[in-house]
């Protein structure tokens, strides 16, 4: 009845089988009648009619399998239509032809519920007019003269018969779609529920996994220029839903300056590529702070063109601040190691000359002949051990500075400097040299002592060493002033002054400005690892010949 083309749709299937059996049961009701009417009512007029219902019903059985389901619906009840109109227009309801229009009825809707409504609807109301005008209206296009008692008790056992059949064929297909519906919808529904339980495990799994890795959610929808934030990335930055303006502006103006030009390369490099998303940049939080994130994301596309982002950021900052501490110890720890090998060469060289000095006055002294050279030879030999108990003064000062935590005590600065003016006064004067002191009595800083001491020692001492013997007026002046949250100290000379080419070296270990400088040349290195040890900062400026001018500038 359906032919061999496989249907899709469960419910043409069922309407195809449905619209097959009334195109059987049609030709069986002409059938029948052909059967019955010239054999037991003796009646002939009607045959032809029935090989026409005959015919008709094997076109519509041949459109049914040709898979033309409109076509051969509309045939069928157009045609049964005006079968049952022609068979019942006598307006004699006794013969039960007029329950046929029950069943035409009750087949329009079923062959058209799914598709056209208004189609089915269509032949209902034809059914309902052609059986009142066949009731109503007498059009005399039969003979009833033929149709006896007998006839009409026959046709009507027949009629009544064949149309129970056949509605209840009807109904029982409109009962069968719906316990099939109602079980295919129960079975939709358990997997639905299982569906839904299988959705809520999985969301429960990736809200704990989002919470475990502490991951904020966002998606950038191209084409409609529209963006989500969870809730988390919210939290993550700390702004309130209201704060937060759902602009791509806006969303750069939070990322550092410094990673912005970065972030947008990336970004525009995975768009155009359709690739993964990976980046790492600081964002301004709601608290001011700029903190590191790590940003992943997918590109969702059509056509070959990004059409959507969807991606999610962490705190790295913790991470990331850990990662510059580690750099900053690997470059603290390769300086040390630099400065460790220049240390052990240079310290070896320094310590060798006055030992090698010292054992060859000793042999001198040794040869002599003469007790009135004695005096010059103890006198050197002495100089020499000063040098040396110089340097292991040096030394001792730089591994201090390195090992010891920074105390925080403290100072009223102009007594302190005043003590160290009184330890050198000696050397001062001996040279000649007016050492003078601008310091406000009640400037106190919080600083550590003994560091405090190597850098006021070093620099005036320094500043005293190195006068100009041509000046008549020699001076070393320390100047204090406190200016906002810092101590700034000056120690200005007129001495012999640096030249230009070596003022930006004097702060490196060992280094001396010619073979005549005094010293170990660990001094103003000491001073500068001391001062930057305290949390400032020094500076020097020198002309040849007119003096030197150190600042320090120092925490309050």
């Amino acid at each position: 009845m359906i032919g061999d083309r496989y249907i899709e749709s469960r419910i043409e299937y069922k309407q195809a089988i449905l619209r097959g059996q009334l195109a059987l049961m049609v030709m069986v009701i002409c059938i029948i009648y052909l059967l019955v009417d010239p054999l037991i009512n003796k009646i002939y007029f009607f045959v032809p009619w029935y090989l026409v219902g005959i015919a008709v019903s094997l076109i519509i059985l041949y459109l049914n399998r040709t898979h033309r389901f409109t076509a051969a619906s509309i045939l069928l009840l157009t045609f049964g239509n005006i079968l049952v109109f022609f068979t019942s227009q006598s307006g004699n309801p006794d013969h039960g032809a007029f329950i046929f229009f029950v069943t035409v009825a009750a087949a329009s809707l079923v062959l058209f519920y799914h598709k056209n409504m208004n189609l089915g609807l269509f032949f209902v109301g034809l059914s309902l007019v052609l059986a009142y005008l066949a009731f109503f209206m007498n059009m005399e296009l039969l003979d009833t003269t033929i149709m006896t008692v007998k006839y009409r008790k026959i046709n009507f056992f027949i009629n009544l018969t064949i149309g129970m059949l056949s509605s209840v064929v009807v109904l029982l297909f409109l009962i069968y779609r719906n316990k099939e519906s109602e079980k295919s919808l129960l079975e939709k529904q358990r997997e639905l529920q299982k569906l839904a339980d299988e959705l809520e495990k999985s969301r429960e799994q990736y809200a704990l996994a989002l919470q475990g890795t502490e991951a904020g959610l966002f998606e950038w929808d191209l084409v409609q220029s529209r963006y989500y934030l969870s809730e988390k990335l919210l939290e993550l930055l700390g702004y309130g839903r209201d704060e937060v303006e759902l602009r791509m502006s806006f969303f750069q103006s939070l990322i550092h300056p410094d990673d912005l030009e970065k972030t947008r390369n990336r970004m525009m490099k995975a768009l155009a590529t359709l690739t993964q998303f990976k980046n790492e940049a600081r964002i301004l939080c709601k608290d001011g702070q700029y903190r590191w994130f790590y940003f992943t994301g997918v590109i969702k596309s059509e056509n070959g063109k990004a059409t959507k982002t969807v991606g999610s950021i962490i705190n790295i900052d913790k991470r990331k601040k850990a990662e510059e501490a580690l750099q900053r110890k690997n470059l603290e720890l390769q300086k040390a190691n630099e400065e460790l090998d220049r240390f052990v060469y240079s310290a070896s060289h320094d310590m060798r000359a006055p030992l090698t000095t010292i054992a060859g006055l000793l042999e001198v002294l040794k040869l002599t002949n003469d007790p009135a050279e004695y005096p010059q030879y103890f006198e050197m030999i002495r100089q020499r051990i000063d040098d040396m108990e110089a340097f292991i003064r040096e030394v001792t000062d730089y591994s201090r500075n390195t090992r010891l935590p920074v105390e925080n005590i403290a100072i009223r600065l102009l007594d302190f400097v005043n003590k160290i003016k009184d330890s050198i006064a000696f050397l001062a004067e001996q040279n000649h040299i007016k050492v003078e002191i601008d310091i406000d009595k009640d400037i106190v800083i919080h600083s550590d002592p003994a560091r405090l001491r190597v850098i006021f020692n070093n620099l005036i001492n320094n500043a005293i060493k190195y006068y100009d013997a041509n000046k008549s007026e020699r001076y070393v002046k320390v100047v204090a002033k406190q200016e906002s949250g810092d101590c700034r100290i000056e120690i200005l000379d007129n001495g012999m002054g640096i030249h230009e080419e070596y003022v930006d070296k004097v702060f490196d270990m060992f280094f001396r400005a010619s073979e005549q400088s005094k010293g170990s040349g660990l001094g103003l290195y000491i001073v500068k690892e001391t001062v930057e040890k305290l949390g400032g900062e020094i500076t020097l400026s020198s002309v040849l010949g007119q003096g030197t001018h150190v600042t320090v500038r120092l925490p309050v």
